[in-house]
């Protein structure tokens, strides 16, 4: 058994309890603004985690990105470069992505940019919080 099988993240099984709490709860909880949009949360990491297993040692989609000075690239300027290429999708407002950024930092840091390159994609929609994030956590990799 895998290790987050057998240990699984306290936010897994606090996602998990919400759902149980969820399911049990009557029309008027679940009605309530804060419990749709903690539902719709979790199913779309749900969604994203159903994904991010279909993908993983794939091909990839060349879409234009948007760096933190405005700069335009394409992944494939990227890829290629690394023998690796992570792919990090992510937002200034998820707890979970920001608490990633250590294990990414050592990450980049323990390996020449010959063997591994980091792609930051934020999914925020405010440019001020995306670029305050990189700065304040020190993003590493390409944004």
């Amino acid at each position: 058994m895998a290790e987050s099988q057998a240990y699984p993240s306290t936010a897994t099984c606090a996602d998990s309890a919400f759902y149980i709490i969820y399911n049990a709860a009557d029309d008027d909880f679940k009605q309530k603004k804060w419990v749709q949009r903690r539902i719709e949360s979790l199913n779309y990491r749900v969604e994203l985690a159903k994904k991010d297993k279909q993908l993983i040692g794939k091909l990839y989609y060349d879409f234009l990105l948007k760096g933190k000075v405005g700069e335009k690239r394409y992944i494939s300027e990227y890829v290629g470069k690394s023998e690796y290429t992570l792919i990090d999708f992510w937002a200034s407002w998820c707890g979970p992505c920001i608490a990633s950024f250590p294990h990414l930092k050592n990450l980049y840091s323990s390996y020449d940019r010959d063997k591994i390159e980091i792609i930051g994609i934020s999914i925020d929609t405010d440019n001020k919080a995306w670029n305050k994030a990189i700065e304040k956590e020190n993003y590493p990799g390409c944004n």
